[in-house]
């Protein structure tokens, strides 16, 4: 659905979704995928789903789905998860 080879279905005639419409596309379908309560999202900044069960993304209310590697880093004013970071590191 983003543009990448598939198996089965192609929507060649239709433009890639963007990393928004992927991630309310993967709500949407939410409820039929989720049997083990893993949540999928489209990190901010990057073009690939990662799961919450693994650690592959971290939920920050006000960025949203972001990686470990970006909350350390975020550069958004007032983001929790970089606050998290800074007070466990001094």
């Amino acid at each position: 659905m983003r543009g990448q080879e598939s198996d089965g279905i192609t929507f060649d005639e239709i433009p890639p979704l963007t990393p928004e419409q992927a991630g309310q596309v993967i709500v949407l379908f939410s409820e039929y995928l989720d049997t083990a309560d893993i949540r999928l999202e489209v990190p901010r900044g990057h073009n690939r789903l990662a799961s919450s069960d693994d650690g592959g993304y971290l939920w920050c209310e006000k960025c949203g789905a972001v990686t470990y590697e970006d909350a350390e880093d975020c550069d958004t004013d007032g983001c929790p998860l970089r606050a998290e970071f800074e007070e466990d590191t001094v």
